[in-house]
């Protein structure tokens, strides 16, 4: 995999050239983000000082995504890239590093990460760095800390909108807090008994941590969603979901057919009713859809978690 990256990236390494040498002025900050998610937080606080362009549009799985030379002659012409951290963006963060990598900021890099107990038991360094659930939007007072990270970066690089940007990060700022404080109000008649979840893969920890869930099991295992579930896997959970009595089942509306035919089989061989609900996971809907913004991605999802378990 890694010798198959090394040569795609020298091929489009020579389509690039002319980024580099074609001598144009900009007026604003380039910003160049990997998913759709840090580009809506991104623009509630560059605003229209920077000129941004989002690789990963809406709708597309970070964890499957592969660039177009395109979008590599973006990353080398960028003056800051902002990508989410612990190794989220599997087929694009060795190609920007290696293509701009002075100017590539994490925003999850000030998160406390959540690991497996697997984890947890592999010291080495060469692990440490990309360990730990990618999810880190799962949880609004994440992203505030996402805020202050973008906020610092932009500052740093063109001071003289610095106080534009600090006062764009206040605001939104706030509103991340309403959206942390109306979560925590729609989970309310959930008790902390029934706050239970099975989710497609491990993408849940975070929220699970800042709202008291427990995610009891995974269709796919790991924090990929291109990972592969064996039949002992699958045999394994439907004894737990018969076991729990759990009623609902919350797979990514971008999941690929496999998943979903392996939530409908989960849902048909289990010995009571269980629902299939459909979540928005790694990237925004498109402008003028439901949970088109961080914050409707969020606020749909509570409404969803909470008719899967309260029906």
């Amino acid at each position: 995999m890694r010798k198959n990256i090394l040569i795609v990236i020298q091929i489009l390494l020579v389509s690039c050239l002319w980024a580099s040498g074609r001598g144009e002025t900009h007026e604003f900050l380039r910003v160049v983000t990997t998913t759709s998610i840090i580009s809506d937080v991104v623009s509630n606080i560059g605003g229209d000082r920077i000129d941004l362009k989002g690789l990963i549009s809406p709708g597309q799985d970070p964890h499957s995504y592969e660039p177009a030379p395109r979008d590599i002659a973006e990353v080398e012409d960028a003056d800051i890239i902002f990508v989410n951290g612990f190794d989220l963006e599997e087929g694009l963060l060795s190609i920007v590093e290696t293509v701009n990598p002075g100017n590539v900021v994490e925003v999850s890099r000030q998160v406390n990460p959540l690991v497996s107990e697997a984890e947890e038991q592999d010291h080495s360094e060469e692990h440490h760095h990309e360990s730990g659930d990618p999810h880190t939007w799962m949880s609004p007072l994440n992203v505030i800390s996402w805020v202050d990270v973008i906020t610092e970066a932009l500052s740093n690089a063109e001071p003289l909108h610095s106080s534009y940007f600090h006062q764009n990060a206040e605001i939104y700022k706030k509103e991340l807090l309403q959206l942390h404080e109306g979560i925590i109000n729609s989970l309310e008649g959930i008790p902390l008994e029934e706050r239970v979840l099975v989710t497609d893969h491990n993408l849940f920890g975070h929220f699970a941590r800042e709202y008291h869930f427990r995610v009891i099991g995974t269709l796919l295992p790991g924090y990929s969603s291109s990972s592969e579930s064996s039949a002992r896997d699958t045999v394994r959970l439907l004894n737990l979901l018969n076991e729990q009595g759990v009623e609902a089942v919350f797979i990514s509306e971008s999941a690929g057919e496999a998943v979903k035919k392996l939530a409908a089989t989960l849902s048909r061989e289990s010995d009571h009713t269980i629902i299939v609900k459909e979540l928005l996971t790694g990237s925004l809907r498109k402008s003028g859809q439901e949970g088109d913004s961080y914050i409707r991605f969020m606020e749909y999802n509570t409404k969803q978690i909470v008719s899967g378990l309260r029906p």
